[in-house]
């Protein structure tokens, strides 16, 4: 009797163990997963900064002006008839001549825009406004995201992410939200600055 008594005590402490070391490897693992998704997002931001820069590079021009601070985006994509291009530059689907698709988890939809850089990541507006001083004033890749619960949560871990915690309005990655809808957090990443306007 006393020996089974010993035996279900010593069988409810290694459950016990097994059950703490399961919650333990499990938050690790969640950790690991989130960290990665940061990782690919971030590298999705960058791989399409790069591809901006090399159509310019190879071209001498950025993509052709849509309506005032957007661009043809999708020329990145599709083939233009300027001289030099040598594209595809990245591997996404184009939605429409200013918007590209990258697919993932997050989904990300591309557009590029000419904007000001000190009014970025504010609570107003869709964008930043029209460039009037090359100063003040970037390229940058405009994007909302898809596919995931809550949006403005990893907005903000991928703000954090990229940028090391100096908050929405500074750094590379700016988040704004249109009209104050937090649900819907726009994402503008830093691509060059403008040299003429």
């Amino acid at each position: 009797m006393k020996k089974g008594a010993m035996f279900g005590l010593d069988a409810r402490i290694a459950l016990a163990i097994f059950g703490a070391l399961s919650v333990i490897s499990g938050a690790a693992l969640y950790s690991a997963i989130e960290q990665s998704r940061l990782e690919n997002s971030r590298q999705r931001f960058i791989e399409t900064a790069k591809a901006v820069e090399q159509f310019l590079l190879d071209t001498g021009e950025m993509p052709s002006n849509y309506s005032g601070i957007s661009y043809n985006i999708s020329e990145l994509v599709n083939k233009t008839a300027l001289n030099g291009w040598n594209g595809p530059y990245i591997d996404y689907s184009p939605v429409s001549t200013y918007h590209i698709r990258s697919e993932g988890i997050p989904g990300f939809g591309f557009y590029l825009y000419k904007q000001i850089n000190s009014t970025l990541g504010t609570t107003t507006a869709a964008s930043s406004g029209t460039c009037t001083d090359v100063n003040d004033c970037g390229w940058w890749l405009k994007t909302h995201i898809s596919g995931i619960s809550d949006p403005q949560a990893y907005a903000l871990k991928l703000d954090d992410f990229i940028d090391g915690g100096d908050g929405k309005e500074k750094g590379k990655l700016r988040i704004h939200y249109y009209a104050g809808d937090v649900t819907d957090p726009i994402l503008f990443y830093y691509v060059m600055p403008v040299y003429s306007l």
